[in-house]
């Protein structure tokens, strides 16, 4: 995986966490949505909606 220069390493309780310059927060290639505010319910209703994530069947 190509490192990106834009990103800060975080210490201490979040060690292995990093700062895109984006606002991402990463680890292990994993973004982390905070759960406060209603960001997290927003991309689960989107996800729901899209016609690709219902069974077939």
């Amino acid at each position: 995986r190509e490192e990106i220069e834009s990103q800060r390493p975080l210490k201490g309780k979040f060690d292995g966490f990093y700062l895109e310059a984006d606002g991402l927060l990463r680890n292990r290639g994993w973004i982390y949505v905070p759960r406060d505010g209603g960001l997290r319910q927003d991309i689960l209703e989107e996800a729901h909606r899209a016609p690709y994530s219902a069974h077939p069947g």
